[in-house]
C-alpha cells in the first residue's frame, strides 16, 4: 500500500473550437491511496483540487475551482526492480465550484513509480478526467456545458506501508 501527496499542473481544454472563453491552466494538488494486488495491478483512490481563471468576453473574469475524486485500476510493467510503468482507467466524480451537480465520468491514468527506498516511492503521472460542467461560466446561459476534460501532470511522493 502507498499513501501519497501530489502537486502538478492541470491543463483544462474548454472543448469548443474557436471559443470566446479561455480557461487558464494552473497548478493542482492532491492526495491518494494506492493498493497493489500482486506485482502487476494497482488500484488508486485519489482526490485532486485546483483553481482556474476563466475569461469570458463581455463579462467579468471569474475563478473556477475544480475538485475530483477518482478510482482507477492500472496494469504495471516492471522496467527494473525498483521502477514500474503503469496505465489504466476507471471512473471519477468532479465538481466545479459554482456547479450544483457532481459529474460522473471516465478517468484515465498513466505514469511511472520509482521506489527510492523501501518506504519512499516517487510517482509521475498523467491523469485525464472526461468531465462536463453545466452552467459554471458567467456570461453564458445555464444550459452551457464546459467540456473541461482536465488533464493533470503530477509528481507524487508516497509512504509505503
Amino acid at each position: 500500500n502507498l499513501l501519497y501527496g501530489s502537486w502538478g499542473w492541470r491543463y483544462v481544454d474548454n472543448g469548443e473550437e474557436e471559443s470566446p472563453n479561455t480557461v487558464k491552466n494552473d497548478s493542482v494538488w492532491g492526495v491518494g491511496l494506492r493498493h497493489y494486488s500482486g506485482r502487476s495491478w494497482q488500484t488508486d483512490l485519489r482526490y485532486k483540487k485546483g483553481s482556474h481563471d476563466v475569461k469570458v468576453p463581455g463579462s467579468r473574469d471569474m475563478s473556477l475551482d475544480i475538485e475530483t475524486y477518482s478510482l482507477t485500476i492500472a496494469y504495471n510493467i516492471d522496467v527494473a526492480q525498483t521502477f514500474r510503468l503503469f496505465a489504466g482507467g476507471g471512473f471519477g466524480v468532479s465538481h466545479a465550484e459554482s456547479d450544483a451537480d457532481w459529474d460522473v465520468h471516465p478517468a484515465l491514468t498513466m505514469g511511472f513509480t520509482w521506489a527510492a527506498t523501501d518506504l519512499i516511492h516517487i510517482t509521475g503521472s498523467m491523469d485525464t478526467n472526461i468531465s462536463r460542467f453545466k452552467g459554471v461560466v458567467d456570461g453564458r446561459d445555464n444550459d452551457y456545458v464546459l467540456k473541461g476534460m482536465p488533464t493533470e501532470f503530477t509528481l507524487s511522493v508516497g509512504l509505503a506501508f
